[in-house]
């Protein structure tokens, strides 16, 4: 929950630009790969055991000068998965945040608690006293592959099916069940990152293959029924989805919502059209069209969108050899007519002398911001839009020091202590 929340805080940081959030996502997308337990979330490479995390925030209010520390501890099993997340409060104790536990290096149970922030009286906001509970169990079959999901709050005095995985006889997923129906509808919930009224809806999504057991189309189905019933939280009548058993097909009352059809070619990379059709409740529908152009290696050097209106946008990149590596040298972006396609940069890269590189990012045909990374590709420094950041690395590879500087002033100090199986 509060790693979603600190993404917020970090995007209102900076000054944003459509640049910036679409290299976060990069970035982001790249690490969440395995997860928000994974080290690779936290930037962590090797064979991390702990790791201690203080942030320091330099402010100035009213003239006066305040500076915000912050300490976390993470504790990782040796496959890279977060097993305890502590907070280290003001008194000088632990706060557990977050615990896991694992079973043949899959996930079985997740435990994540909060304090909650809210009103105190007298226009006071602060921590409230209360704890926020939320669990959350897998369940694995012989074969190793999740096919249930179970979900508690503190709200709720036993677990719920939230969701439910089927396969084939080949071992790929035909059908996935996103079931919501438990969740409450307490604003205080919807805080903690479980959406509004529209999200609460479930859905079935259906998956198909070709003889040579490639995806070829995706079906997604909502549910449109919506059945309620009351229950007492805090004292306030608040509406629940009915809950829904385990052992029950609730397909037939659900309505196809999209529909997406894949085609390959020859080399069995998805080739000229990922068609995607969406319905809505009201009859009307359209289809969005995208388009995948690979080089001789197989690589994606253009994606091409087609958007309801007709219009089109997408990304093209371009790859070389940066220090013998294959990288993307330049990537931009794509928009306008099917035969009058605008290209407009994005970022390019340079070799540096001393083996590392130089990322060079433009919005609008000028230079935005400047990256230079060393020659084992850490980043170690970031200069734009006002901010300057350095990074300083262990001998693993590991940043161990992140300072930022706005406008020459430091603003924010990190530093990681580390230790290695």
């Amino acid at each position: 929950m509060r790693q979603i929340l600190l993404i917020v805080v970090s995007l209102i940081s900076i000054t944003v630009s459509a640049q910036t959030i679409t290299r976060y996502w990069e970035d982001l997308s790249g690490r969440t790969e395995k997860g928000f337990s994974h080290k690779n979330y936290y930037d962590l490479k090797g064979n991390v055991k702990e790791a201690w995390v203080s942030t320091t925030w330099f402010t100035k209010t009213d003239s006066i000068k305040k500076k915000i520390t912050f300490k976390e501890k993470l504790l990782f099993n040796k496959y890279g998965y977060i097993k305890t997340k502590h907070i280290l409060e003001k008194d000088g104790n632990l706060f557990l945040e977050e615990e896991n536990e694992y079973k043949n290096n899959q996930l079985v149970y997740k435990k994540e608690i909060e304090k909650e922030f809210g009103k105190l009286g007298d226009g006071m906001v602060g921590y409230t006293g209360n704890i926020h509970i939320q669990e959350t169990k897998y369940v694995f079959n012989e074969n190793n592959k999740h096919i249930l999901t179970y979900f508690k709050s503190s709200y709720q005095d036993e677990f719920f099916l939230k969701e439910r995985h089927t396969y084939n006889s080949k071992g790929l997923l035909i059908k996935l069940e996103s079931i919501n129906n438990h969740l409450p509808e307490d604003s205080y919930f919807f805080r903690t990152c479980h959406g509004t009224g529209n999200g609460l809806a479930d859905y079935i999504t259906k998956y198909y293959y070709n003889e040579e057991d490639l995806r070829v189309k995706v079906e997604k189905y909502r549910d449109t029924s919506l059945t309620y019933k009351k229950q007492k939280i805090k004292g306030k009548d608040v509406n629940i989805r009915l809950v829904r058993r385990d052992d029950i097909d609730y397909s037939a009352g659900y309505k196809l919502e999209s529909e997406s059809i894949i085609i390959y070619n020859s080399k069995k990379l998805q080739d000229s059209i990922i068609k995607t059709s969406f319905m809505y409740p009201n009859g009307q529908s359209f289809v969005a069209k995208t388009a995948f152009l690979y080089n001789s290696k197989g690589k994606i050097i253009q994606t091409k969108r087609m958007n309801r209106y007709g219009r089109f946008y997408g990304n093209y990149k371009e790859l070389g050899l940066i220090n013998g590596k294959n990288m993307i040298i330049t990537s931009g972006y794509l928009k306008g007519d099917k035969n009058k396609l605008e290209k407009r940069l994005n970022y390019t890269i340079e070799g540096l002398k001393n083996g590392g590189f130089k990322r060079l990012n433009y919005n609008k045909g000028e230079l935005e911001s400047t990256e230079v990374y060393d020659s084992n590709f850490n980043l170690v420094e970031d200069d734009g839009f006002g901010y300057r950041i350095v990074y300083k690395y262990d001998i693993n590879n590991n940043w161990i020091k992140k300072t930022v500087f706005h406008k020459g002033k430091l603003v924010e100090d990190v530093e990681r202590t580390i230790t290695y199986y």
